[in-house]
């Protein structure tokens, strides 16, 4: 029985056993291979594209343009991953940030965050994230209140970059760290810290202090804790290196 006539509309792909290197025969079939590199193309871009960072600039000189006027507005409209970008200023807010981001001021000089009429933690960072702080300065509340602190990260496995950074009139610690399985922590100065130390690390592991200064914290510069009651018990791998002066 012969095979039915196609007619001109019809295509025919063609598959052709190629031999092996063992003398097996495998298909060949030209138009699935393009295909399938197509496809492993088009997911790369798609993986690449969703993997890049978008930056959100608040400026509040200019926001309603593009910008945002305030810090935890941007922080509310970010994603995974996103740069926060502050410009030149002084921003009266307190932050919570549940999400990972890198918050980035102009310069340490040129951005300060004031805190210093709230009550609570300044800026308070929690969850299994990674968070980066860079480039400002934070006014801490005023007040020696229990619970009014600086920089608080706290996550069981989070970890933190803070870089470039001053804190300064605390209530209480002036960086709280609780949690985390790694950090950095590079050329930042906390003072004046009325009950409290400059930076308490709590049941942290793998955090590396670098050119610290610490000054008129009342209860001493840099602490060690272990206590175990919200994260893993135990912090350990905790480096000083650099110039330091407490």
């Amino acid at each position: 029985v012969g095979s039915p006539p196609l007619n001109q509309s019809q295509t025919i792909f063609n598959c052709v056993e190629s031999p092996r290197s063992d003398g097996s025969l495998r298909p060949s079939h030209p138009f699935l291979l393009i295909t399938a590199v197509i496809g492993v193309l088009l997911a790369s871009l798609a993986f690449f594209g969703s993997a890049r960072a978008a930056t959100l600039t608040v400026d509040p000189n200019t926001c309603g343009s593009g910008n945002y006027c305030s810090i935890q507005a941007a922080i509310n409209a970010a994603v995974d991953g996103d740069i926060i970008f502050l410009a030149p200023g002084s921003y009266t807010e307190r932050l919570t940030i549940y999400k990972p981001l890198t918050l980035q001021g102009q310069s340490r000089a040129g951005v300060l965050i004031n805190a210093s009429s709230f009550a609570g933690y300044a800026i308070d960072a929690q969850g299994n994230h990674a968070f980066v702080f860079k480039s400002f300065t934070l006014d801490g509340p005023d007040s020696d209140a229990s619970g009014n602190y600086g920089l608080k990260v706290a996550g069981e496995n989070a970890t933190v970059t803070i870089e470039d950074v001053s804190v300064i009139g605390t209530g209480r610690s002036g960086i709280d760290l609780n949690g985390l399985s790694g950090g950095t922590v590079r050329n930042v100065s906390s003072t004046g810290a009325l009950k409290g130390v400059g930076i308490a690390l709590t049941d942290c592991s793998n955090v590396t202090l670098e050119n610290i200064t610490t000054s008129g914290n009342a209860w001493g510069g840099v602490a060690i804790y272990t206590y175990g009651r919200y994260y893993t018990g135990g912090s350990d791998g905790i480096s000083l290196i650099g110039m330091n002066s407490f």
